[in-house]
């Protein structure tokens, strides 16, 4: 089966959720998941291990996860594009802890809405294709560094000012900020992250509702948790 073939058997739509580190990106799709029991896909589980040196650039006790190099697109996308297509995707999921790729498989299961979240999620033409809505959560760097330093407890060398200003703050300015202005589809829906919580909701399910009619096809359910869990496989 071709490319245009398997296309036109799409059952379900991707909606990505990108901007900067602390924006509340994760927290966003964890909510709206529970709302309309999604599949969530972030791409924090398909960092590149950390002994691939040719993809991770090592300073000092630090490996600079805040550039695109570090994600494992083609792995992702496969993952995409089976969940679009209504098919579990199996992967090896990425470690903050011990920084490794497991050896061991998980597989995400596919629901009508699919939400997939990540500061580097649009950095590659054949993810980006499979994104029917785009929603940028928009924040300053200097409330970016702060949050940062709040939530980095899996790791808390991540947060310590040496890496937040040589690779965060580069980071952001040179591949993430860029994003809000991208002028090809999808184009990104701004979302002012630094408002309160309830208000961000309000305005990403505000943009879900307008810019995909189909949605109002999804009937919430209670059953949450049947949909987009992790499970182990042989």
């Amino acid at each position: 089966m071709n490319e245009d073939e398997s296309m036109k058997k799409i059952t379900n739509f991707i909606i990505g959720v990108t901007g900067p580190r602390g924006a509340g990106k994760t927290t966003l799709c964890r909510l709206l998941k529970e709302e309309f029991a999604s599949t969530m896909v972030s791409t924090e589980n398909f960092y590149v291990d950390k002994d691939r040196t040719e993809r991770i650039f090592t300073y000092g006790e630090f490996s600079d996860y805040d550039y695109p190099t570090s994600i494992r697109y083609s792995a992702l996308h496969d993952v995409l594009r089976n969940l679009r297509n209504n098919r579990p995707a199996p992967y090896h999921p990425f470690s903050r802890i011990t920084e490794h790729v497991s050896e061991t498989k998980v597989t995400v299961y596919p629901s009508k809405m699919i939400l997939s979240e990540g500061s580097f999620l649009m950095h590659k033409p054949y993810v980006d294709y499979l994104i029917e809505l785009l929603l940028y959560l928009d924040l300053p760097l200097e409330e970016q560094i702060k949050r940062r330093k709040e939530k980095e407890d899996q790791n808390p060398k991540y947060a310590k000012d040496e890496y937040l200003e040589r690779f965060v703050a580069h980071s952001y300015k040179k591949f993430i900020e860029p994003i809000k202005k991208r002028k090809k589809f999808p184009i990104p829906k701004i979302i002012d992250a630094s408002k309160p919580l309830s208000q961000v909701v309000d305005e990403a399910r505000r943009l879900i509702y307008n810019n995909l009619p189909t949605i109002n096809h999804i009937v919430p359910t209670e059953k949450v948790d049947q949909f987009g869990i992790l499970r182990s496989t042989n």
